[in-house]
């Protein structure tokens, strides 16, 4: 605009010159004088412009960058508030104090980026001065959550210590016995079929000490009654309920061989050969399960010994 301005004076002065005076020699040298004075005042002018230009884009620049870094340092802060909230939830010791420190420095972090979203890049020299107070803001934020830090890691090493203490005391201190269950004696007058009766009752109930000691007086009492077999059998039974795997195993193979025409022969084997399985692997219970498929081909424990046998000998034929 004012580029305009100038050549439009200076070819009015030339053109009132030319109409006001004679085109004398002398007249043309004095106008062609001005003309280039003009001319040299307007490239002054023009190189002035071109210099305010390339200062503005610079310090336009200047703003704009330091408005990104601006945005980082925030984003950055931001992302280490979070890191700290989500590692301070972790820890059931953690502070409320700490955790209102927290609160307060995400507060600040959202009323500085506030400012930098408003800030004018317009002016150069305010921007610079709400650098300076930004910059301040972040070294006061960067110092506090150096302090948080500390005293996160702190409680997070107490409380790792404490449950060391505690794992260290629970493997010293020795482990209390279960009570034992006080079994009632079994009466010096009693039927076979009452005696049985109790015994069932008692295992039904989860009274298993109290069962086995009946089973037990009832195949030494009555070792020729008609339910001595079935005895064996739950004497068995309550034994692996009170945890002795290898004593029941021993017990339920007694079923075949005190009582080889007993019904309840090939329940019994199965019953063993299951535990053989849990505690030793399939193979360990192969033979008891060939003599189950064998010896009693028409009982229900006969095909559920078969799939045993098959599934064994799949995963040997893939070794």
């Amino acid at each position: 605009m004012k580029l305009n301005s100038c050549v439009f004076i200076a070819f009015s002065t030339v053109f009132l010159l030319l109409l006001s005076s004679c085109a004398t020699e002398k007249g043309m040298q004095t106008v062609g004088q001005d003309v280039k004075g003009l001319k040299d005042k307007m490239d002054k002018e023009l190189d002035s412009l071109r210099k305010d230009q390339e200062k503005t884009k610079t310090t336009l620049s200047t703003v704009v960058i330091n408005q990104a870094n601006t945005k980082d340092e925030i984003e950055n802060l931001a992302l280490t508030i979070e890191t700290l909230m989500a590692k301070a939830e972790e820890s059931s010791f953690f502070s409320k104090k700490v955790l209102e420190e927290m609160k307060s420095i995400n507060s600040q972090l959202k009323s500085l980026n506030e400012q930098t979203m408003e800030s004018d890049m317009k002016s150069a020299q305010r921007d610079g001065a709400n650098r300076e107070e930004i910059e301040l803001s972040f070294t006061e934020i960067r110092a506090s959550l150096a302090e948080i830090n500390a005293v996160i890691d702190k409680l997070e090493k107490d409380k790792k210590e404490s449950e060391k203490r505690k794992k260290k005391e629970v493997a010293v201190k020795p482990k209390a016995k279960p009570p034992e269950k006080k079994t009632t004696p079994v009466p010096q007058k009693i039927s076979p079929e009452q005696l049985y009766q109790n015994g069932y009752k008692n295992f039904m109930n989860g009274e298993y000490q109290q069962s086995l000691l009946e089973f037990q007086e009832y195949i030494k009492r009555f070792p020729k009654e008609e339910l001595v077999d079935n005895c064996q059998y739950w004497l068995a039974e309550s034994l692996l309920k009170l945890g002795n795997e290898k004593e029941a195993v021993e017990a339920f193979l007694k079923v075949e061989k005190s009582y080889p025409d007993s019904p309840k022969v090939p329940d019994a084997l199965f019953r063993a050969a299951e535990i053989m399985e849990k505690t030793g692997g399939l193979k360990k219970a192969e033979p008891t399960l060939v003599k189950i498929r064998d010896n009693y081909p028409n009982s229900i424990e006969a095909g559920q010994a078969v799939k045993k046998l098959e599934s064994l000998a799949k995963s040997e034929s893939k070794k």
